[in-house]
């Protein structure tokens, strides 16, 4: 039995071996590795602190520095009586130049005020009721060496208008005149027109004839910005003996010294020719009648200048015109010797008349009642000298 027995456990052995080994999961085989490369020994990193991120901010702009405005102080307070809406508008919380006469220093706890104004001979009370300007200066040394009466260049912010004709400035300080004074002049030779822009000047204009003489024209005062001269070479006829040649006009500045002494200083001088009579064109109109005695005579003789240039041209009222046929004088017209010719200037394309009429008896220029055209010589005195023109005259026939 043992032998039976035996056998058969060995075969159930063998049998659960196989099935174990069967239903066992494969291991996988992995490929040789290979060698391994050393590693570097690294330090881990500290973690930054988070910084919130922040717009980049714009490039800063250097604040804007206000242009002062330059205006007379007759302008600025002419434009405050006139509207002081409109005037506030241009003009308030602006840093203002200008500049004014002394009329009234005021002594401040801090400070002082300094009121300024432009010369008015309509205002009866200026202070303080007048048009004028108080200047509050932070600095009472500014204010030491000023007088009253003395011109003075300011600069101020402008607080407006008060109950009365006068503006406030705060925050003064003075300017030196030469820094904040303007010229200039621009004189049109075809037209004649002398214009000018001005701050701070006191000015006189004045013309020079060819002899160096001087005549005072016209003035701009400090307070006054613009002035216009029109048609200036016609000022000439005030000079004792206007002839045509070059003149200037002269702009001069006017500085007082004191009360009573002032110095000029040119600023200006622009020269100009004048011509004479022979430069225009000359027309010459001859009216004359018949007479009952059947004599054609002379009656009347229009002398007209017309200038044809582009500059200005002087022409005299002829002091006398003499007529003459086949050399024969026919009559003759003038000025009685007391009486001085009228002078006209005439600019480019002007012109002007002259009439005279014979004095005395006339010859008659024909006594032929057919008529007919007549060769006549004309002398014509003018800034004595003669000019001597040839005419036609036409005589109707006599009407019966």
């Amino acid at each position: 039995m043992k032998k039976k027995v035996a056998p058969l456990i060995a075969i159930i052995i063998v049998a659960i071996v196989a099935g174990v080994v069967l239903f066992q999961k494969p291991v996988p085989v992995t490929p040789p590795s290979k060698p391994e490369t050393p590693t570097t020994l690294t330090i881990p990193e500290t973690p930054k602190p988070e910084i919130p991120e922040t717009p980049p901010s714009k490039p800063e702009v250097p604040p804007k520095i206000e242009t002062p405005i330059k205006v007379s102080i007759k302008d600025l307070l002419q434009e405050y009586k006139n509207n002081p809406v409109a005037a506030n508008e241009k003009y308030k919380e602006r840093i203002i130049i200008t500049m004014g006469e002394v009329i009234y220093i005021e002594d401040k706890e801090k400070g002082a005020d300094v009121w300024i104004s432009y010369p008015d001979p309509y205002s009866v009370a200026r202070i303080p009721y007048g048009p004028a300007i108080v200047c509050s200066f932070n600095d009472k040394k500014e204010v030491i060496p000023i007088k009253k009466g003395e011109i003075i260049a300011v600069t101020g912010k402008n607080k407006g208008k008060g109950e009365t004709l006068v503006l406030y400035f705060e925050d003064c300080y003075l300017r030196k005149a030469e820094e904040v004074k303007e010229f200039k002049a621009e004189f049109d030779k075809e037209t004649g027109n002398l214009k000018i822009q001005n701050f701070g000047y006191d000015l006189i204009e004045k013309l020079k004839s060819p002899k160096g003489e001087l005549l005072n024209i016209a003035s701009v005062e400090y307070f006054e910005t613009s002035a216009t001269i029109e048609k200036l070479p016609n000022r000439i006829t005030g000079f004792r003996d206007p002839r045509p040649g070059e003149y200037s006009v002269i702009i001069m500045e006017r500085i007082k010294l004191d009360d009573k002494k002032y110095d000029e200083k040119l600023l200006y001088e622009e020269k100009f020719s004048i011509g004479g009579p022979e430069k225009t064109k000359m027309e010459i109109e001859i009216q004359g009648y018949w007479t009952y005695e059947k004599e054609y005579k002379i009656k009347r003789i229009n002398i007209t200048f017309t200038n044809p240039e582009k500059f200005p041209i002087i022409v005299q009222e002829p002091a006398k015109i003499e007529v003459y046929k086949d050399n024969k004088e026919l009559c003759s017209s003038g000025l009685f010797i007391f009486v001085k010719p009228s002078l006209k200037i005439l600019l480019p394309g002007e012109e002007a008349s002259f009439v005279e009429d014979p004095i005395g008896s006339a010859e008659p220029v024909t006594t032929d009642t057919k008529g007919g055209e007549y060769q006549l010589t004309l002398k014509i005195h003018i800034f004595d000298e003669i000019k001597e023109l040839k005419v036609t005259l036409k005589v109707p026939p006599l009407k019966t």
